[in-house]
Formats: C-alpha cells, structure tokens, sequence
C-alpha cells in the first residue's frame, strides 16, 4: 500500500489535509454538523464496510465510555490515517473526551462526557 511507504509525519500531513477539505466537504453535502452523532455516522457508514471496506468494528457501551474497535488487515500506516482522520472530529467535539489509539491493523476509540464542572461557587 502506497501509506507504508511513507514516514508516519507525512501521513498525519496528507490525513489532516483530507480531513480539513474531504470530509468538511461530505458534511456540508450530506447537511450534517460536526458533532457526536455525525461521528458515529463517519464510523460506522462513511469509512467502514461495506460502503468504502476500510475496516470492520465492534461498537461497545459501558456503563461511562462508548467505545468502537475498527479492525483492517492494512497495516500501521492507516491506522496512522484513520487516527488523524478521527482526531479531525475530536476536535470540534468539546463536549466529550474521546481518545484514539492506533495499532497494527486496528484502533480503538473510546468516547467519554466530559466531567461536570464540580467546582463550588463562591459568593
């Protein structure tokens, strides 16, 4: 695949630089806004079998974390990719804590609220 050839700082260059134009792109056609549940949808219909065949996942909720494990005989380099790709959502996503960690031929996402603000107000 041409991704292994390439060294992981270039493909979180051309991941980022997909992300900002593609994926922005597919929003604004389909009507959707970045949030949790487009998320969702870019992980289990845009990139996952059978419609683009990237990967297959398991999706997993626990009682404080949904979690999904995407698994792909592709190698380190996509999960490199897919990460950037995912990170690109986490980040307008400030309502959640959602960490991402890429492996051979696989990554895991986990996807949890944000902690309330605890803190007491002083008067």
């Amino acid at each position: 695949m041409l991704l292994e050839a390439l060294e992981e700082d270039k493909i979180v260059e051309i991941a980022k630089s997909f992300a900002s134009t593609q994926i922005k792109s597919t929003l604004r056609m389909t009507g959707r806004k970045m949030n949790l549940e487009t998320f969702f949808w870019f992980i289990k219909e845009v990139l996952a079998k059978p419609y683009c065949g990237w990967y297959d996942y398991d999706y997993h909720r626990k009682k404080d974390a949904e979690v999904f494990h995407l698994r792909h005989d592709l190698g380190m380099a996509v999960s490199v990719y897919l990460t950037e790709l995912f990170r690109y959502f986490s980040e307008s996503i400030s309502d959640y804590i959602i960490e991402i960690e890429p492996m051979q031929d696989a990554v895991t996402i986990l996807i949890r609220p944000q902690p309330k603000n605890t803190q007491y107000l002083q008067y």
